[in-house]
């Protein structure tokens, strides 16, 4: 019985110290011995249940994070590395601890309702359907508000699982992985982060881009941007060097303030030029399907195909192909001239081959892409979209060509890149084979490609063979006088 009370005991302790690891006890009893040695309170009780106070409203719904005992002691010895004098002794915070009067007491109450009035209009000021706009009127507002130095703003991309940032100036903007920085653990967990010296915080990030405009981070404070319609966190926005002192309690609640109407503010501008993108393209694909028609008769319509497509699912370049199903090869046009292809390569081949769409996020890591073209040009390829034309013939629905989308761009990635980080979306291909589905008939009825199935179907019927290249370079006139001689 000694032996079995004992063990039971042993196995105890083990858990509770398993558990007392687990939640990093030791860092969260360290911190707060480290603030009342550093504030020295009348009552540490109270000051102990103050200090946890504003730890709770900071993390707001979120669960309870060990590591953040850490990150709180480590932004308390930071601090206290400020305060020590030429002797080497850290001095204690000059704060007054007093019961206020009841004057007093309305005085500060005054004090908050003014400020909330402020963050009140500060919020009309930032509303705008321009993304742009609303975005600058976001970040001065809020270093306005914040009394900070700069303020910067970060949007998730869901497609790309990544964060697209603005550093100071809107116009300047970037991205990285979701996962990582100050601001993607703010975007994906919700937590708000109030940091004294973020050059002493792992997370941070943005030291090289600080060197190179000779800039210094200090204190950093970052709240999640929130969409109240929908509950959903859509980026964060981070203010940064308080231009005197350190971020208080106060600052924090403005922020989430801010950051609610801040994220209702950018969500709806971002909806707005997501409608407005859309409505455009859709324009613009109406108005290229018009041009196609009026010029199906004649030798520019495979060119205006191949030159405009592009524009409307916003890719960097656009190949077309053209499938002569009578002989089973693929040509690629080229002005007025068709390069044969081989059916069997490439993602074009392998289109027509499988009738389906291909999507490719990086073309490098494909291994139906050839890297040759690449190093002889000097253009780098990334993502692809390749959307199948075709038309109805009879009672069968008959390939007659591929488009093949190159480079996913937007107005953060310029056309001349050195690489290019977009990918498609879903709205991309939608479109893209919304496109392809009216394209496809006029590919097939078109004067240009009806040359190549009839002198194919001759060259066939001969038994001679058949170049493309000289077929679509023959586009002076109908084919009705043509003997089919210059097929060999």
């Amino acid at each position: 019985h000694y032996l079995i009370s004992n063990s039971l005991k042993m196995a105890s302790a083990s858990k509770a110290t398993d558990y007392l690891n687990a939640i990093n006890w030791k860092s969260l009893v360290e911190w707060m011995t480290a603030e009342v040695i550093l504030n020295r309170p009348p009552d540490p009780v109270q000051f102990c249940r103050d200090i946890l106070g504003e730890r709770l409203s900071e993390r707001g719904v979120t669960l309870f994070n060990p590591e953040k005992t850490s990150d709180w002691l480590r932004n308390c010895y930071t601090e206290a590395t400020a305060l020590v004098d030429e002797n080497g002794i850290v001095q204690n915070k000059i704060k007054t601890h007093s019961h206020k009067s009841l004057p007093e007491q309305l005085d500060e109450l005054k004090r908050k309702m003014a400020a909330m009035e402020e963050i009140v209009e500060a919020c009309k000021r930032m509303s705008s359907l321009d993304y742009l706009e609303a975005s600058s009127n976001v970040i001065s507002e809020s270093s306005r508000i914040l009394k900070c130095d700069a303020v910067n703003i970060y949007t998730t991309d869901t497609e790309t699982h990544e964060i697209v940032g603005n550093l100071h100036e809107v116009q300047h903007s970037f991205r990285f992985p979701l996962t990582e920085g100050i601001s993607g653990i703010v975007s994906t967990t919700g937590e708000i982060l109030n940091i004294v010296d973020a050059t002493q915080d792992p997370r941070f990030i943005n030291g090289d881009r600080d060197k190179k405009k000779n800039y210094r981070t200090s204190s950093v404070l970052c709240v999640p941007l929130i969409s109240t319609s929908t509950n959903q966190i859509i980026g964060a926005i981070e203010a940064v060097n308080k231009l005197e002192g350190v971020f208080n309690h106060e600052d924090v609640e403005a922020a989430k303030i801010i950051g609610c109407i801040a994220g209702n503010t950018l969500k709806n501008a971002i909806h707005f030029k997501e409608m407005e993108g859309y409505r455009l393209k859709t324009r613009g694909m109406l108005d290229l399907l018009r041009t196609l028609h009026a010029d199906m008769y004649t030798p520019t319509v495979m060119s205006t195909l191949a030159h405009q497509a592009n524009r409307i699912i916003d890719a960097d370049r656009c190949t077309l192909y053209l499938y002569d199903y009578v002989h089973k090869s693929l040509f690629q046009m080229q002005g007025a001239v068709s390069i044969a292809v081989p059916l069997d390569q490439g993602f074009a081949g392998h289109v027509i081959s499988t009738g389906q769409t291909k999507v490719v996020v990086d073309a490098y890591t494909d291994e139906l892409f050839n890297p040759a073209t690449d190093k002889k040009s000097g253009y780098r390829t990334k993502s692809m979209l390749c959307i199948p034309l075709s038309s109805l013939m009879g009672i069968q629905t008959q390939i007659v060509g591929v488009l093949q989308f190159t480079n996913k761009i937007s107005a953060e990635v310029s056309s001349d890149a050195s690489s290019f980080s977009l990918r498609f979306t879903e709205e991309d291909i939608y479109l893209a084979n919304a496109f392809a589905a009216l394209v496809g008939p006029i590919v097939n009825g078109c004067s240009v490609y009806q040359q190549l199935i009839k002198k194919a179907q001759r060259a066939k019927m001969g038994g001679s063979s058949f170049r493309g290249a000289a077929a679509i370079a023959d586009q002076d006139g109908p084919d009705n006088n043509d003997d089919g001689d210059d097929e060999d």
